[in-house]
């Protein structure tokens, strides 16, 4: 989720964003090492490379190799729309993204004004998952 707005210049349409991130991608060598100790492999550029580029400029076609990355990455970033109270739960591909809206409403509820970015940040959002998880989760 990270990489495909590190180019974001605003919080509008940037419909060009995803292209640039992948383009700046290749100046961040911390980036680069940091996702390859997450798993992220070379065989795996052309995946990730087309799901940051759609997406913010399209939909993805269904009949394209990498569509189901693309896919997730589209609903995971609408999920991420409830900070702007602009999420259309209709435009979700997944219905496990569909039943995520709650959560991902508390969630930002829960940091908005009180997450701040810096190094500990991600261990701080997920203590902060972790407490909150439980009435969210499948029965």
């Amino acid at each position: 989720m990270y990489l495909h707005d590190i180019a974001r210049r605003h919080d509008g349409r940037c419909p060009d964003h995803g292209a640039r991130a992948w383009a700046r991608l290749a100046t961040l060598p911390d980036v680069q090492a940091r996702l390859a100790r997450g798993g992220v492999r070379a065989e795996d550029a052309a995946a990730v490379e087309y799901a940051v580029g759609i997406h913010c400029s399209g939909e993805p076609a269904e009949t394209h190799p990498h569509y189901r990355l693309a896919a997730l990455l589209k609903d995971a970033d609408g999920l991420y729309r409830v900070r702007l109270n602009d999420l259309k739960t209709k435009m979700l591909r997944h219905a496990e993204a569909r039943d995520m809206v709650p959560f991902a409403q508390w969630l930002y509820d829960e940091t908005a004004w009180t997450l701040r970015p810096g190094p500990g940040c991600f261990a701080t959002l997920w203590a902060i998952v972790e407490k909150g998880a439980a009435p969210f989760s499948a029965a």
